[in-house]
């Protein structure tokens, strides 16, 4: 009596096939890989384009509806660094100056100490230079003058927390201070904090310190300094 027996067809997958088809995924992966490269912009395209976007917006500023800064159009940048600084929700004077000053326009606040003053101008001060894509080579692109060394000083400080994530320079010019080593800095600053006396020592005895291609001008307590 003879026993039959049979054999399994397909027991194990072609290794041959099985290789084809994964080089076949990994092709397409490539492939696919490769046309996202393609498609990706340039850094200094989409920030112009994120600049177009925040610029559309300044005319549908409304004040009666902003209560933070991130209700404002302006850019990642300084909404980061009025976060990580905890500023958050907006004062009157802020709430009133900003809005105007993004569009460009001239503005007369008044305001008491403590009220936020400060930041009412120093976040249209940074947005207007990135607006503009302002670096070191444009030299001096916003002046502020401030009565006394220690406003001066506190106005520095609060730009230095707030501007941290731009990559703007910036300086600050007071009486007391060692007057060739300001003089040695001065043309690289784009952003400059000073007293009047101290600017006008500058204006006399710094033959390269111009302000030819200033944004904007800010006289802090103005009362005091007119």
């Amino acid at each position: 009596m003879e026993e039959s027996r049979s054999v399994p067809s397909g027991s194990g997958a072609d290794p041959v096939r099985s290789f084809e088809r994964w080089k076949n995924r990994y092709a397409k992966r490539k492939d696919k890989l490769r046309q996202r490269r393609k498609q990706k912009k340039p850094e200094w395209e989409v920030e112009r384009e994120t600049i177009a976007a925040l610029e559309k917006r300044f005319s549908e500023i409304n004040t009666n509806e902003v209560t933070r800064f991130s209700d404002f159009p302006i850019s990642r940048k300084t909404l980061k660094g009025l976060q990580e600084a905890q500023y958050r929700m907006v004062t009157e004077i802020q709430k009133q100056t900003i809005g105007l000053a993004l569009q460009g326009k001239d503005v007369l606040g008044a305001a008491k100490t403590g009220s936020g003053k400060t930041l009412a101008f120093v976040v249209p001060a940074l947005e207007i230079l990135y607006r503009q894509q302002w670096t070191a080579m444009d030299e001096l692109g916003v002046l502020i003058i401030s009565p006394t060394r220690e406003l001066a000083y506190q106005t520095f400080e609060v730009l230095r927390k707030v501007g941290k994530n731009h990559e703007f320079s910036a300086g600050l010019i007071i009486g007391g201070k060692d007057l060739k080593q300001e003089s040695s800095k001065i043309h690289n600053m784009n952003i400059l904090i000073c007293t009047p006396g101290r600017l006008l020592q500058h204006m006399d005895e710094t033959s390269y310190f111009h302000a030819s291609n200033l944004q904007m001008l800010i006289l802090d307590e103005a009362d005091r300094i007119l």
